[in-house]
């Protein structure tokens, strides 16, 4: 029996398609026709990427968009993702030993 874990064999699969797609863009890159169209290809300046809030606010707009909602409550809506986002790191923080199992029933306690 291999002594190998389960997130062992998960991350050297990672790293080996990631190897393989690593080294296939540095091929495609090596080209000549690369080569000239990064040659007249102009600069410009690119945007600043969104902040994870700002993303997921926008994909909320376009996808459902609502026209009743005020500047007020996107931004309440904003803050709420930051909050979750916070929340879901600190959860991710918790180290637990790999022979943990996952709970498949969760029972909700009630607080009287």
């Amino acid at each position: 029996m291999s002594s190998l874990t389960r997130r062992e064999f998960a991350s050297r699969i990672a790293g080996a398609a990631s190897a393989g797609l690593a080294v296939s863009t540095a091929l495609a890159d090596d080209s000549p026709a690369a080569s000239k169209a990064d040659e007249t290809k102009p600069e410009t300046p690119e945007a600043p990427p969104l902040a994870y809030e700002d993303h997921q606010l926008a994909v909320l707009k376009e996808l459902f968009p609502a026209p009743h909602l005020t500047e007020e409550l996107y931004q309440g809506i904003r803050a709420g993702l930051a909050h979750n986002r916070a929340v879901g790191q600190q959860l991710r923080q918790v180290k637990l030993p790999f022979e943990v199992e996952p709970a498949l029933i969760f029972q909700a306690s009630r607080s009287e």
